[in-house]
Order: structure tokens, then C-alpha cells, then sequence
């Protein structure tokens, strides 16, 4: 009965188009609230205009760069099965709805991050909203990562002989500690805004260090 429910070949092959297309929009509409930054006015330069705007684009880069990675991960998981099943399906919906809804709170800590720069009061639970939202992004693709290595459905055979199965734990852990990493980064927002706006550079050596990581788990499984 389980194979039944599994399903491969063609159907999951549009299942990971729809997945990459869905990302690729999203990513792409992170950069409205830039758009509509107004050009300088009298005697502003565009370095008047950057410094006013500094939060909507250092929001921008950052979460650019978050889902850049967290896709990323993505891809390494479904490049290591080669079928899915009924919660594989749901989870990644659900990864795929967040990702979606994701330029609305990038928007929101833009322009918590605006006010704060021009020594205003932030937008209150703009960076604990964001950040939890990046945290539940990072949790469901942990959750994929997990249901991928424990459904043995799902992963193609031939892979995992070359070490593949490696890939999907390895993304579940990564995932977990983005996780606790992002909310850590929210809950300090609400009470140290502009520490919170530098911690995420603490994600890079975090981001080496699991990938470090994965590449180990594809040595030893």
C-alpha cells in the first residue's frame, strides 16, 4: 500500500519545476519595495537616498541571501530522491506558501529598519515576525530532510550507493540549526534592533560549518 502512494517519473519532475518556479518569483518580488524607493529629491544624492532606505535594501540582502541558501539545501534534497509522497507533498507546499508569503514580512523589517535609522521607533514585532517566518522556512525543509531519509521510498537507489543519503541528513541539521539561529535573531530584534540587524552575519561561518558538515556526512554514510 505505501508504494501506492508514492509517486515518481514524470509527475515528479513537474512537482520540482513548480517547486523551483514558485521560488524563482518569490525571490524576485523581494525587490519591489526597492522599486518603489523614490529617486533624490532638491538637494538629496543618491547616497542621501540609500542611507534613508538603508533597512528596506540591508533586508533585502539578507533574506536574498537566507533563501538563496535555504534553496540551496533545497535542491540538494530532491536531487538525492527521486519520488514523493503524500506528506513530502504537504510539507513542501507548506515550505512553498512561506516562501511566498515571505516578501510581505521582508517588507514589514524594511521599513522597521528604516524608522530605526532615522531615529524613529521600530515597527514592534516587525523582526520577531520576519524572523520566526524565516525559522519556519528552515524548519520545514529539516522536516523534508527527515522524511526523505527515513522513507527509503522516496531515494533513488543509485544514489544512495554513491553516498547520497548522507545529502538528507546532512540538510536536516542544517535546517534545525537555522532554525534555532533565526529565532534567536527575533527575539533579540525586540529588544536590540540594531544588534539584530548584524547578527544575521553570524549565519555565514554557520553556513560553512554545515555544509562542512553535509560534505562529511557524504564520506561516512
Amino acid at each position: 500500500m505505501a508504494d501506492e502512494k508514492i509517486t515518481s517519473g514524470r509527475a515528479f519532475e513537474r512537482f520540482i519545476s513548480f517547486s523551483d518556479a514558485v521560488t524563482a518569483v518569490a525571490i524576485t518580488l523581494l525587490a519591489l519595495p526597492l522599486v518603489n524607493i523614490a529617486a533624490p529629491q532638491g538637494e538629496q544624492s543618491i547616497w542621501d537616498v540609500i542611507a534613508l532606505n538603508s533597512g528596506a535594501i540591508w533586508a533585502f540582502a539578507i533574506t536574498f541571501a537566507v533563501v538563496g541558501t535555504m534553496w540551496k539545501s533545497h535542491a540538494r534534497v530532491f536531487q538525492s530522491i527521486q519520488a514523493y509522497d503524500h506528506p513530502m507533498f504537504m510539507l513542501n507546499l507548506a515550505w512553498l506558501g512561506l516562501i511566498v508569503l515571505l516578501p510581505w514580512p521582508a517588507s514589514l523589517y524594511g521599513t522597521s529598519g528604516n524608522s530605526v535609522h532615522q531615529n524613529g521607533a521600530p515597527l514592534a514585532g516587525a523582526g520577531l515576525f520576519y524572523w520566526l517566518i524565516l525559522a519556519a522556512i528552515s524548519f520545514l525543509l529539516s522536516a523534508m530532510s527527515i522524511h526523505a531519509s527515513r522513507t527509503p521510498g522516496l531515494r533513488d537507489a543509485a544514489e544512495m550507493k554513491n553516498h547520497q543519503g548522507g545529502t538528507v541528513r546532512g540538510a536536516a541539521v542544517r535546517g534545525l540549526v537555522f532554525t534555532v539561529a533565526c529565532v534567536v535573531i527575533g527575539i533579540v530584534s525586540l529588544f536590540a534592533p540594531i544588534v539584530a540587524e548584524w547578527l544575521p552575519l553570524a549565519l555565514v561561518p554557520i553556513a560553512i560549518f554545515t555544509d562542512r558538515y553535509q560534505r562529511k556526512q557524504l564520506r561516512t554514510t
